[in-house]
């Protein structure tokens, strides 16, 4: 197995009618100031919920995948 070729797919958040995908979970620690978590971490918006900081990247555009036509490529070249 190619390690290249293995797909994961990373949990997702749904807020205000958008979903989002999560780049990064940080624990709120309140000595710490979140503003520099922000600044140095990519994110699109940054929730906080259970004591964490949510950094999310909005998905905006789906591709579909025919899986199935995929596969028979894959056996063709076999």
């Amino acid at each position: 197995m190619n390690p290249r070729n293995i797909v994961t797919r990373s949990p997702t958040v749904e807020y205000q009618d958008k979903r989002y995908t999560i780049n990064r979970l940080i624990k709120v620690v309140e000595e710490e100031d979140p503003e520099y978590w922000k600044s140095i971490i990519p994110h699109d918006i940054v929730l906080k919920k259970d004591g964490m900081l949510w950094f999310l990247y909005e998905i905006t555009e789906v591709f579909p995948i025919d899986i199935k036509h995929d596969k028979e490529e894959e056996t063709k070249d076999t």
